[in-house]
């Protein structure tokens, strides 16, 4: 029997210029329970908007390292954010989620081959370990307008997001393999000690790789244990963040500049979560962005500007769990190095 791609609600994937998140923490995808593992916290650290107390379309993480300009593709649109400095702790949340995608295709070649010997073809679509940079990263963490090849300011730009189709529902004797049962799970909790969930690892083909690749059952469990904690962290920090003084004053500034173009907004979030019209951006949106942009940079709005007040106080946050965070750091260059290694 043959299926494609990832079934198991707990895989994440990149593939091109997509990132997917499979499962969540209530119901399954493909008709399986999505609480054999858990990953929401790791999707938070890909995807935009997985936390509903947080500015709407914003991100839960994100870093700012090194010096200069992301420059993208021809015809995409760019960063222009110039990178700060960080203490690094924003950078472990940034590293967590290429450390996902690399386990994500470190097991795939391992789920093949024991799918095989079940009896069933599995096909892994292509991926590849496509490092985000860090200015790109925190433009998205702090809604920050992006200018494209062609000069115009955005948000938003119409076709370029890719839509992955549903996958059908993988048939019983296929799950079994796939799956099987449960041999170990580990409460997860943030950092004020607070449950989370849970995290389970299977004894099916997904539960062999991924612990092969991580050494154990337990240390898989681990790990997605410490992912859970540092995502906790990073997004209490971006909530604080909106209360600082700091960042008050800042958007104060940031407001009256835009008063002064004739835009009237409270802080840099609104612009972005404006309802727009299609296609976009639009000759208003691309106007507005342009004026956004020019008033982050008087105000010391810039993405690596908020990132340097955030991570003030993640470096408070984190204070008590620096061992968890130097043992986080250690497996995700395991696993990095291992994926580029191929």
């Amino acid at each position: 029997m043959r299926f494609l791609g990832r079934f198991g609600p707990e895989t994440l994937h990149e593939s091109s210029r997509r990132v997917r998140c499979l499962g969540g923490s209530k119901a399954g995808r493909n008709g399986f329970p999505a609480t054999r593992v858990w990953s929401a916290l790791g999707c938070c650290a890909l995807l935009i908007g997985c936390r509903g107390d947080l500015p709407s379309n914003s991100p839960t993480s994100g870093a700012a390292v090194g010096v200069g300009t992301h420059q993208s593709s021809p015809g995409s649109p760019t960063s222009t954010v110039a990178h700060g400095a960080s203490s690094g702790l924003l950078s472990v949340a940034l590293q967590s989620t290429d450390a996902l995608v690399a386990l994500s295709q470190l097991q795939d070649p391992i789920i093949s081959e024991c799918m095989k010997g079940a009896g069933f073809e599995y096909q892994p679509e292509a991926a590849s370990l496509r490092v985000q940079s860090f200015g790109d990263f925190l433009a998205k963490r702090y809604l920050s307008p992006v200018r494209a090849a062609d000069g115009r300011w955005g948000y938003v730009f119409s076709g370029r997001d890719i839509v992955d189709p549903e996958q059908p529902a993988l048939p019983p004797s296929a799950a079994s393999a796939f799956f099987g049962a449960d041999v170990g799970q580990r409460e997860l909790v943030d950092s004020d000690g607070n449950s989370m969930g849970e995290v389970r690892i299977g004894n099916g083909c997904l539960g062999q790789a991924q612990a092969r690749v991580l050494g154990s059952p337990e240390e898989y469990l681990s790990f997605m244990s410490d992912v859970a904690l540092s995502e906790s962290i990073l997004s209490k920090s971006y909530s604080l963040l909106l209360s600082d003084p700091e960042f008050s004053k800042r958007m104060a500034s940031w407001s009256t500049c835009m008063k002064r173009v004739g835009e009237v907004y409270r802080t840099i979030f609104d612009p972005p979560n404006r309802d727009w019209p299609d296609p976009r951006p639009s000759s208003i949106e691309s106007r507005t962005a342009g004026h956004d942009a020019a008033c982050r940079d008087e105000a010391g709005a810039t993405p690596p500007q908020l990132a340097s007040i955030e991570d003030q106080i993640a470096a408070k946050l984190a204070a008590d769990n620096v061992g968890v965070l130097d043992r986080l750091g250690r497996v995700q260059d395991r696993l990095l190095q291992a994926a580029r290694r191929g």
